[in-house]
This record gives structure tokens, C-alpha cells and sequence, in this order.
């Protein structure tokens, strides 16, 4: 009935006709219809293939011998143009070499002067001429001779023979180069055909040149000769074997020279051969292959031009010779290529048998194999038989062993399985659609699989495999247990509270995902069924996740921490475990998710929070140190350092893995670790932090240290103490820096001395002092000579110098008393003690000689000095203000009187040095208001003409009448005031000789305040500019204490000052510190005799010595000489005699105002009522 009811009869009918019923005895264990079938075939492909192996061999064999024929022959033609390249340039450059020698001869004849034939064959025939020719071709043996002829053939001269014999003429075959040349009157060179020597009958090449003058005359014919011999000798040399020709040819193809030589061949012509006709005419060279002229083979024949000539060089070689090599080379691979045939064949014929047994044998394994698998396999033809079986899948269906035969169509099979109660179809198919469809699949290559319950309750999974043409290959697998596991899982899988899903590890498909799954990441089932795991995977996390199940293996689970995205966006941390599995008949992964995202943040938060107080802690710029408290130890001395910060590691000089781990006492020294100790000890029984003051440590690198401590008890929620935390402070620097501070308030930054506010303090406390005990003291006011000079000279790096030194000295010089610097080089010394002013001008005295030796600074000796002032307390002053004024002028009294002195302070000083600053005051008004005058003194050469004037300043004061130079001079050089002073002087002195018409010159005086301050050459020549004055009429006198300032420094701007053009006089020759030096090292332009050596010129026989030697000294020099202060006429008497040159004085003379001079000038001046000058 089931079988009736699967299968129509008249389907059975017609499928059953399709295939005749074997026999089916060997149909289970048979793989192939036909043994002798199964092997035949093999042994035949073998045998094809040895066939076609044997017939690529030969096609190889004669494809690789006609390539290296070709190869063989290009190397030779390419090796034969080369020799004919190097052939053809080294005959190309003997042939030259003649050519030189030609141009040689017609130079000769050009320079003889020679225009005529007459005079060619008259001054041509002699011995000096053939000794020429002959001594130019030694060392050209390829030359043969050299010949002079006259254009109609007569010989002139010739190498060969001396005298020339009467009987010698021209060889007949050389004339066609007179018919040439004759014909051709362009025409310079001739090469002919070969010709033999008449002296020794050798054959030679003819090389015609013309002779020609000056302006081109036909005037003669040298010829000269190659031996035909050397060029055949020479092919020989370069030939390496007898295999081949070298030959030289004209263009006409007629044989020059030839090597092997044949005469018979000489003079022979080749003009109709293809490379004299195609070849060299087309390229200028190549090479062919043809058959020769003179022996009937094949010829290789290679040609070349040469370059400047009409003749060709060739090279012939035999074809055979050429493939020598290559013949030897084919019969070594034909050998070998019979050899491979012979072994191809054989072991085609041993293979062949061999693959038959081995077959047989792998026909025996596959039964065995295809009956031990664990499923049922069978293989159906194109046509639906079947083909193949194992034992698996007759048991599977319960089918009778004598049932199932090769060739037995599917219907039938089928039909066999009805019977048995095991047939299936899929439910909404019949059996005819059933087949159908498959064969439909088969035939477009689609496998076809499908589950399906048997009648005996089992579960059978099919899967038909198309084979390549035609058939297909189905596996029948029961999984009723697997299915029942399946639904198992199914249970567990999708009743789970843990977000599951399972997918393709080959696709990366979700094949099943559960509820919770579903609920977690807000995407529904049916978007997951679309999706891949890379959906869910943020996209930098993609790489990580394919590398992980490219090695993922089935034996273990696997977890991974990742990152995915759910529906709304939203990024989560998850932690998944994995384990490999078979689902469905997929390789899949089943993956169980965890949601870790507030976890992790929470963990962050507290890695961030650690970090942070870790940070905090390393980077604090004060030393932390932490103990731990051990509940189980009471002894604090025990407790261990677990923590420093950076700054504890910078204080201590030493590397915190030193420090951790170790007690005080393993690392500080006995008294310092009791000092902790017991300030732990403190602070664990403290409820508050302790503090400790300053207190020194040892470190390890950085020696002892001042420190400050506060330690606190970190204590739990039991108030059990947990961690010791000490925080040090190091104020070492700190507390230096406060000594400093106090120290730099009162004490001199430069000297180290006490300042004005410890000065100030000093003498209240000594006012108080000798108050208290009715005592006497004194205050010294001490200023320094020659400072301001050496500063300004040397510079302030020096002056600074000077100042430590005179400090050191005068504070040695002090002893016990109270020095002090008050100010740029004023000091002060407070003397205490009985007999009082003595004691204090012992102490000036001391003062003054600590400083009066020079001092050397960077190998200068800096001479200085120092005047002292004193005022006695409580005499000259009951307070400490009063004490100063008085001091200071005693020592402006002791300065004005004589450097280097000590002065004590009287009550007449105090109205002198009012008067002083009246004065003072005075001047200053008076250079505002123009109450200065010039007054000028005339000065004449000594013949009595005018040359000039000196501009002298004078003060008219409204209240005090006329002040004499000499009194307030000083006054302005030391307050200050010489620098306006001086340049009133100048300007005005310039704007007056500006207006003279006569061209006289004009002296000012220059101060050394104004070498000292400012720029003197800029002043100069903005006041010329401003008044119009020549500077050839300005004359600036200088004294020599200018120069012993600062030496370098004043020639520097004496030189600018010439460079302006103004002349410079060198005043007061003779006193102070006169040097030849200046003069050697400036070029003054007039040197002025102080006054003092003029004075008594007339009865100091002294003074005439140094007037006499300064005026020869100046004419020496070629600088003028003025003697200054001549009052008598014997005193100008002595100077003429002396041969001064000019003079200035009462005698010529007075200063008196310019109007008074108005004739000397030439300018007629309105005497002003109120003129005044600065000067």
C-alpha cells in the first residue's frame, strides 16, 4: 500500500523501462561498471602523455639547436664588424699620417716662396729636399717611398734612391693621377692602383697629392707609396687562425691587399658582388651571407668603408667554420634530448602497469572507507542510476543486501525504500516533483538538501552534491539524537536570561538570537536574521574581530572584550564568551554577552580618580614620605617607608627603590632616625597633625639640610591607624636667603662694607653711646683721589674692582672701628676710644697709607690716593646729621688745600664753604643770564704778521665785579658746570672768526672734563656747520693731562678732530707729565712754551737750555713752536734768536674784547654795550 501510494504504476512503468535490472551481485562493493574499465583508461593517458612528451622534447630540441644557430651566427657577425671597424680606422689612420707628410712637403714650398714650376723643379731636386722626405717617414714602416714629380710626370725627388738614376721614371699605371689632376683642377688627392716599386718590384699603394703655391698654382705631384706587404703582414698579425680573410678593396670592388696572400686574386674586381653593390654603397658597412666568388660554400662576408678614403676593408669567414661550436653543441642535445625520450617512454610503460595495481588496491580502501562512514553515502550518473552505495546506507533504509545493484534507477530506489517503510519526500512535494527538482539541480550544478522524518520516526538530513559532468553525490545522516540536542539547546538557548546569540563563522550571519539578545540591544529578531556580527561591532574594532576567528579553534572557549553599538546608537562594553559549535549544519560560534559598560566606567572613574592623586602626589613640590602601620607590629622604629614622591627623591639625593622598604635606622644616621622615631611615636597618639620647626637632616648627595615637618596618622573607620604621612619642607635656601636679604639691607652689595642704614644706625648708637658715658668720638669723612679719573679711563668693571680692594684695605686699616661706604668713593669710619682727635688722625694716617700703594687690577697698577675729614662729637656736632655737614667740609677743606691730607673740621670752614657754594650758584646763574665775556689775545709770528687770536674767558658778576679765571675755573670742573662753560666758549669763538674778514685763526682751550664726557668731535662739527667757520682756522689747544687720562682714547678723538680739519695745538709744553710719546704718537700741528720757562728767559740760563731744545725739538718735527707770556722785548729778542717761530703775549698783546682789534681783523666792530660770551 505505501508503495502504491508513493508510486503510480504508470510512473513506475515508465521509469522502470528506462533502466534494465542488472545483476546485481557485485553492485555494493563495485565503485566502477567495469574492472578492465577502471584501469584501461590510465594506462592509455599514460601512454598519450609519453607521446606528447616526446614530441614537445623534439620540438624543443629543434626549436633551442635553430636558436643557437642564430645566436651562433649574430656572435660572429657581430665579432666580424668589429675586427673590420678596428681594421678600417687603423689603415685610415696610416693613410692620414702619408697625408701629413704631403702637407708637410707643400708647406715647405709655400714657405720657400716658390710660384713657378720652373722654380718647384729646381729647388725640389736636391739632397736636402730627399734628406726631408726620408727623415719624415722614418718610423712609418708601412710607407714604401716618397716621390716629387713635376705635373707632366718628370721625377724630382725619390726615397728609394740618391742620386736619382737616369733611367727611373714614372710607372706607367701611376699616370691617371696626372690625368686626374690635370682634368680636375679641384681635385687634391689621388689614391691609384696597386703598382710595383721599380728599385725592388714590391707592390705598393700610390697616394697622389697636389702641390699648390700660395695662390693656387699647379706646381707638382708628391706621391706616397704603402706597402702592399705591411698591410698584408699586418693582416696576419691580426688574425688569430686560418679560418677567415682579411682583404682591403677600392670602392670599385678591386682587390688592394689580401691575406692569405694570392696574387692571383690582386688587382682582381669583385664590383658585381651584393655588398659593393648593395651593401657598403647603402651603409657605409655590414655583413651577409652568400656564396663565394672563389669557392663554391656558404660565406660569411663582413664589409666597413673607410672613413676618409675610397677603399673598404673585408673580412670573409666560412659559414661552416662559423657554426663549428654549434655543431658540437647539437649533437650533445640531441643526444640528450634521445636519452630524455628513451627514459620518457620507459617509464610511461612502468607507470602505466604500476597505476594498475595501485588502482585495484585504492578500490579495495575506498569500499572499506565508504563502508565505515558514519553516513550513508550514495552516486547516481547523469542519467539517475546509481553508481555507488556503502553498507551505511542500506542499513539506514533496512534494505535487503541483495536489493541494491549498480545501474538501478532512482524510482527505484526509492520504491525499494517504501517497501521498507523508510522512504520520505519532502511533504509538499510528490515523488515525480521530487525528482524533477533534483535533476533540475543537478543539472544547473545547485546542491540540494532538505530534513525529513522517515515512517519509523528517525530524522534524516540529505544532501545531494552535483558532480562536474553530470551526477551527483548524496549523503544521508541520521540526527534524530542531534535534533533532540538541538531542541535541548533551543530551550535553554532562548529561555536565557544572558543576552545569546549563535552565528556563521564563515559568513558572520546570525543564525538564532534570544529574547534577551532581542530586549538588550533594541533590534528585532528579524533585523538580527539580516545582519552580520560586524553590524554590532564598532568599526575600529573590525580588524581585531576577524583575526580572532581566523584562529579560533572548536576544542576551547574563547572571551574577548569589545565594544558594541545597540539600535539606538549607543556604544557598550561587553565581555563575550564563545565556544565553537555545529548548528544546524553550520560551523557557528555561540556567544554568551555581558554588559560590563558601568562597570568599566566605574573602574575608569576610579583609574582616573588614582591617577589623578598619583599624579598630584609625584609632581607636589614638597617631600611626601609614607609608612604603613602593621596592625601586628608595635614597635614604630619597625615601620617601613612604602611611598616617596619626586620630590622627597630630589631631596634626599637618592632613588626611591633605595628608600622603600626600609626603616630609618637602615638609612639615616643613629640621631636622625631617633628623631623620627619618636615623631612617629607622637603622631600615632595625636588626633591632629604634629609640626616640627626647623630641623636639620642628612641626605645622601646634597649633605645636610634645614628642614620643617608635619606628619599625620591616617586612620580607618576604627580610628585604627593605617599609613603615616610625613610632609617635609626643606628651607635651607629659605632661611639663607633671609640672612641674605638682612645682610644685603645693611651691608654694600659691591664692598661688602656696612651701607648708609648700618652707618646711620652706628652713629646714633655711638651718639648714644659717648652721651651715656660722657665720651668723645670722631667721624671720618673719607673721599678717594683719582677715582673718578681711573674709573673713567679703565672702565667701570675696573673702578669696581678698585672700590673692593680699598674697602678691604680700610677695613684692615680700621681694626676695630666702624667703617662704612656711603656712596660712589666716599666712606666713613667712626673712631671710638679716649684722646680724642689723636687717636682719629692715627687712624686717618692709616687710612691714607693702606691706600697710597698702587693697586693692580688685570695687570694694570692703579695709583690712587685719599683725603680724610674729621668732626669731633660732641664739638663740632650734637647730632649725627651735623656731624656729617661738618665733616665733609673738612674734607672739601682738606681737597681744596692738599690731596692726600687730613683736616678737622673748625668754624671758620663753615663760612668758606658757604661762600664756595654762593659762588658756585652764582656761576651757574651767570651762564644762563650771558654774563660771560671772551677777551682775545692776538698772536704774531715772530716777523711781527698776525696769525691769529686766543679766545679767554672772563666773568663781569653784577655783585662781585671781575672774577679772575683762576677762581671760578676750579669751581666749574668740579661741579660740573665746565661742560656748558666750554661749549659757550667754542660757539661763541667760532661765530666771531666767522666774521673777520681777514682769514686768522682762532684758539680755544679745551678742558680734559670735555675729552672725558660726551662726544667732543660731533660738538666741534655741529658748531662749525651752525656758524660757517673754516675748520682750517679753528685751533683747539689741549694740555698733556689729557693725555694721561686715558692715552688710547684721546689720540682716537685728536685723530677724528684732524679728520675734520681742525688744527691742534699742544698747550703748556713742559710742565706736568711732558712725554716725547705724544709726539711720537700725534702729529700736533703747533706745540705752545708755558710761560713759567718764558718768565725768566733772560737770567735762567736753564730756561734758554729747554726753550732752545723744545724749539729745535718742534723744527725737527716740522711743527711750529709758540712761546706764550712774552712781556719784554729781550725776552722776544732771545726767542728770534732762538728761531721760535710765533708769539703771544703783554708785549704784542693784551686779552681785551674784539672791537679793540678791529684793525687786526678787518672788520669795523660797534663797541656793544652789554656783549657777553660763555667761555
Amino acid at each position: 500500500m505505501l508503495a502504491s501510494r508513493f508510486f503510480p504504476r504508470k510512473a513506475l512503468r515508465d521509469h522502470g523501462a528506462e533502466f534494465p535490472q542488472p545483476d546485481g551481485a557485485n553492485a555494493r562493493a563495485t565503485v566502477f561498471a567495469s574492472p578492465a574499465s577502471r584501469h584501461a583508461n590510465p594506462a592509455r593517458l599514460i601512454a598519450a602523455g609519453g607521446f606528447v612528451l616526446t614530441v614537445m622534447i623534439a620540438v624543443a630540441t629543434w626549436t633551442l639547436l635553430a636558436s643557437l644557430r642564430a645566436d651562433q651566427i649574430k656572435e660572429t657577425q657581430g665579432n666580424l664588424e668589429r675586427q673590420t671597424l678596428m681594421l678600417a680606422e687603423q689603415i685610415d689612420r696610416s693613410m692620414q699620417s702619408i697625408e701629413l707628410i704631403q702637407q708637410a712637403v707643400i708647406e715647405r714650398v709655400r714657405s720657400l716662396g716658390i710660384v713657378s714650376t720652373r722654380d718647384f723643379e729646381a729647388l725640389m731636386v736636391d739632397y736636402e729636399t730627399h734628406r726631408r722626405l726620408k727623415d719624415q717617414m722614418r718610423g712609418m714602416p708601412y710607407i714604401d717611398a716618397l716621390v716629387l714629380t713635376s705635373p707632366d710626370g718628370k721625377l724630382l725627388n725619390f726615397t728609394r734612391a740618391w742620386p736619382i738614376p737616369q733611367d727611373l721614371g714614372i710607372p706607367q699605371n701611376a699616370l691617371p693621377a696626372f690625368e686626374a689632376f690635370k682634368n680636375d683642377p679641384e681635385r687634391m688627392v689621388f689614391i691609384g692602383r696597386p703598382l710595383r716599386n721599380p728599385i725592388n718590384g714590391a707592390w705598393t699603394i700610390p697616394i697622389a697629392r697636389r702641390i699648390t703655391g700660395h695662390l693656387g698654382e699647379y706646381l707638382g705631384v708628391t706621391f706616397g707609396t704603402i706597402s702592399v706587404s705591411y698591410l698584408e703582414d699586418y693582416f696576419r698579425s691580426v688574425s688569430s687562425n686560418q679560418d677567415h680573410s682579411i682583404s682591403l678593396f677600392r670602392r670599385d670592388g678591386t682587390v688592394i691587399a689580401r691575406y692569405p696572400v694570392s696574387e692571383t686574386v690582386r688587382q682582381r674586381s669583385f664590383a658585381n658582388r651584393p655588398l659593393f653593390n648593395d651593401v657598403l654603397p647603402a651603409r657605409g658597412f655590414g655583413t651577409l651571407i652568400e656564396r663565394g666568388a672563389l669557392e663554391d660554400r656558404q660565406l660569411m662576408v663582413s664589409g666597413r668603408n673607410l672613413q676618409h678614403y675610397p677603399m673598404a676593408i673585408v673580412v670573409i669567414k666560412r659559414l661552416d667554420d662559423a657554426l663549428t661550436s654549434w655543431r658540437y653543441a647539437a649533437i650533445y642535445i640531441a643526444g640528450a634530448a634521445l636519452i630524455i625520450t628513451l627514459l620518457i617512454v620507459g617509464g610511461a610503460t612502468f607507470m602505466a602497469r604500476k597505476f594498475g595495481r595501485n588502482l585495484q588496491a585504492q578500490n579495495r580502501k575506498l569500499d572499506a572507507a565508504l563502508n565505515n562512514m558514519s553516513q550513508g553515502l550514495t552516486m547516481f550518473d547523469g542519467a539517475g542510476r546509481l553508481i555507488v552505495y556503502n553498507d551505511r546506507y542500506r542499513d539506514l533504509y533496512k534494505l535487503p543486501p541483495e536489493s541494491l545493484k549498480s545501474g538501478i534507477a532512482l524510482r527505484d530506489v526509492l520504491q525499494l525504500r517504501a517497501e521498507s517503510n523508510t522512504c520520505f519526500v519532502p511533504s509538499h512535494k510528490s515523488v515525480d516533483n521530487y525528482i524533477d527538482e533534483l535533476l533540475a539541480k543537478v543539472k544547473e550544478g545547485s546542491p540540494y538538501s532538505f530534513i525529513s522524518e522517515i515512517g519509523d520516526g528517525r530524522t534524516i538530513a540529505i544532501v545531494n552534491h552535483p558532480m562536474p559532468g553530470g551526477g551527483w553525490v548524496a549523503t544521508h545522516d541520521d540526527i534524530t539524537e542531534a535534533k533532540r540536542r538541538e531542541e535541548s539547546f533551543r530551550l535553554l538557548f532562548d529561555g536565557n536570561p544572558i543576552p545569546m546569540w549563535v552565528h556563521d563563522l564563515g559568513s558572520m550571519r546570525f543564525l538564532a538570537v534570544n529574547e534577551a539578545a532581542v530586549a538588550h540591544y533594541g533590534y528585532s529578531r528579524e533585523q538580527f536574521m539580516t545582519m552580520n556580527v560586524f553590524d554590532v561591532r564598532v568599526p575600529e574594532e573590525h580588524d581585531d574581530l576577524t583575526a580572532l576567528f581566523r584562529r579560533i579553534d572548536d576544542a576551547t572557549s574563547h572571551e574577548q572584550i569589545a565594544r558594541h553599538r545597540k539600535a539606538d546608537g549607543s556604544v557598550i562594553d561587553i565581555v563575550a564568551n564563545m565556544r565553537v559549535l555545529n548548528y544546524e549544519g553550520h560551523r557557528a560560534t555561540l556567544v554568551a554577552l555581558q554588559d560590563v559598560t558601568s562597570r568599566k566606567a566605574a573602574d575608569e572613574q576610579l583609574r582616573r580618580t588614582q591617577n589623578f592623586l598619583d599624579t598630584i602626589i609625584e609632581n607636589v613640590p614638597v617631600p611626601i614620605l609614607v609608612k604603613e602601620v602593621p596592625p601586628a607590629i608595635n614597635d614604630v622604629a619597625k615601620y617601613r617607608y612604602t611611598l616617596i614622591n619626586r620630590a622627597a627623591e630630589d631631596l634626599f639625593g637618592i632613588s626611591r627603590d633605595y628608600i622603600i622598604g626600609k626603616t630609618p635606622a637602615e638609612l639615616f644616621p643613629p640621631e636622625q632616625a631617633r628623631f623620627i622615631t619618636t615623631n612617629n611615636g607622637a603622631t600615632l597618639h595625636s588626633d591632629s597633625p604634629l609640626f616640627q620647626t626647623d630641623h636639620p637632616i642628612d641626605t645622601f648627595l646634597n649633605g645636610r639640610r634645614l628642614a620643617t615637618a608635619k606628619s599625620v596618622a591616617v586612620r580607618d573607620g576604627h580610628c585604627r591607624p593605617q599609613y603615616l604621612v610625613t610632609v617635609l619642607e626643606d628651607v635651607t635656601d629659605r632661611r639663607r636667603a633671609e640672612q641674605g636679604i638682612a645682610r644685603m639691607a645693611h651691608h654694600d652689595a659691591l664692598t661688602d662694607l656696612p651701607n648708609r642704614t648700618a652707618f646711620n644706625a652706628a652713629i646714633e648708637s655711638a651718639i648714644e653711646r659717648a652721651e651715656k658715658n660722657g665720651e668723645a668720638f670722631v667721624l671720618l669723612s673719607l673721599d678717594l683721589d683719582g677715582f673718578k679719573e681711573a674709573n673713567d679711563s679703565y672702565g667701570h668693571a675696573v673702578g669696581d674692582a678698585l672700590l673692593r680692594e680699598v674697602a678691604r684695605r680700610l677695613q684692615l686699616a680700621a681694626d676695630q672701628d666702624f667703617a662704612a661706604r656711603i656712596g660712589g668713593d666716599e666712606f666713613t669710619v667712626i673712631v671710638t676710644g679716649r684722646r680724642q682727635p689723636e687717636t682719629a688722625f692715627v687712624v686717618a694716617e692709616r687710612l691714607i697709607a693702606s691706600i697710597s700703594d698702587d693697586i693692580e687690577i688685570d695687570d694694570r697698577r692703579v695709583s690712587i690716593g685719599a683725603t680724610v675729614g674729621g668732626a669731633i662729637y660732641p664739638t663740632d656736632g650734637a647730632d649725627a646729621r651735623m656731624l656729617m655737614i661738618n665733616a665733609d667740609m673738612a674734607l672739601y677743606r682738606a681737597k681744596a688745600a692738599a690731596r692726600g691730607s687730613v683736616v678737622f673740621y673748625e668754624p671758620a670752614m663753615g663760612d668758606q664753604q658757604r661762600e664756595r657754594r654762593a659762588l658756585q650758584d652764582e656761576l651757574r646763574f651767570a651762564i644762563a643770564r650771558d654774563e660771560l665775556l671772551l677777551h682775545y689775545q692776538p698772536q704774531f709770528k715772530i716777523a711781527g704778521e698776525i696769525v691769529g687770536f686766543e679766545a679767554l674767558v672772563r666773568w663781569q658778576s653784577p655783585g662781585r665785579g671781575l672774577v679772575s679765571p683762576a677762581q671760578f675755573i676750579p669751581i666749574a670742573e668740579e661741579c660740573g658746570l665746565i661742560m656748558p662753560l666750554g661749549d659757550l666758549v667754542l660757539r661763541h669763538a667760532c661765530r666771531e672768526a666767522a666774521r673777520w674778514h681777514m682769514p686768522l685763526t682762532v684758539a680755544v682751550n679745551i678742558s680734559p672734563a670735555q675729552f672725558r664726557n660726551g662726544d667732543l668731535p660731533h660738538q666741534v662739527h655741529t658748531v662749525l656747520m651752525e656758524t660757517g667757520l673754516s675748520p682750517a682756522r679753528l685751533e683747539l689747544e689741549i694740555t698733556e693731562s689729557v693725555l694721561i687720562d686715558d692715552f688710547s682714547r684721546a689720540i682716537s678723538i685728536l685723530s677724528r678732530l684732524k679728520a675734520l680739519g681742525v688744527r691742534i695745538t699742544l698747550d703748556d709744553f713742559g710742565t706736568g707729565y711732558s712725554s716725547l710719546s705724544y709726539l711720537h704718537s700725534f702729529s700736533f700741528d703747533k706745540i705752545k712754551i708755558d710761560r713759567a720757562f718764558i718768565g725768566d728767559l733772560a737770567t735762567n740760563r736753564h730756561s734758554k737750555a729747554i726753550v732752545r731744545a723744545v724749539i729745535d725739538l718742534g723744527h725737527s718735527l716740522n711743527v711750529p713752536i709758540l712761546a706764550e707770556g712774552v712781556e719784554t722785548s729781550e725776552q722776544l729778542a732771545l726767542l728770534e734768536q732762538s728761531g721760535c717761530d710765533e708769539v703771544q703775549g703783554y708785549l704784542t698783546g693784551r686779552p681785551e674784547p674784539i672791537a679793540e682789534y678791529g684793525d687786526l681783523t678787518g672788520r669795523i666792530h660797534v663797541r656793544p654795550r652789554g656783549y657777553a660770551a660763555a667761555g
